[in-house]
């Protein structure tokens, strides 16, 4: 039986994008939640133990999803560096450019080979092309009550949308992009 990899490039449905923890929470309770997940790693990385150069860690959640019921269901955050927390972020740093620098970093955290990591990559897009087909997840974010946050209720795929959150993080995301890229913000 072969080991699990301690880390995996992840790629979240598009539908799914921008709405999440962070926009279902205050900037507050955000910021206290993600300073409790910092707290319990240590404040380093739960995968490689390592630490960025800007700032050690950030907060990552990790979902499951339920194709059959389509939900998007929060299982648990965890603290990860940047270079780990982009590799799971493997679709963003693609659009920006970044893929090259991501996946030298899955393959020295898992001592992969380059066959290795495309082997992984291809599974993980076969995945992500399977559940982008399903525009309609809803958000069920329970998990957040072992952070010691009540959660809100499970939000239908509109609802979870609409959130002032979502919309934030939508316009943060596309000035962030324009700006990695050099375009006008």
């Amino acid at each position: 039986m072969t080991t699990p990899p301690r880390l995996t490039a992840e790629r979240t449905p598009s539908s799914c994008h921008c709405s999440n923890v962070r926009s279902s929470v205050s900037e507050g309770r955000w910021d206290t939640l993600r300073r409790r997940v910092y707290r319990r790693y240590g404040s380093r990385c739960a995968i490689c133990a390592g630490v960025g150069a800007g700032h050690p860690v950030e907060a990552h959640e990790v979902w499951e999803f339920d194709e059959a019921e389509r939900v998007q269901r929060l299982a648990g955050m965890m603290a990860l560096c940047p270079d780990c927390h982009e590799v799971k972020h493997y679709g963003r740093a693609l659009r920006l450019g970044r893929g090259d620098r991501v996946t030298a970093h899955l393959a020295r955290v898992n001592g992969w080979s380059e066959a290795e990591v495309e082997a992984h990559l291809g599974d993980a897009a076969e995945v992500w092309r399977r559940r982008e087909l399903i525009e309609d997840w809803a958000l069920d974010l329970a998990g957040l009550a072992e952070y010691g946050v009540v959660p809100p209720p499970p939000m239908d795929p509109v609802a979870r949308h609409a959130t002032p959150g979502a919309v934030r993080l939508r316009a943060r995301r596309d000035q962030q992009i324009a700006r990695e890229r050099g375009l006008p913000g």
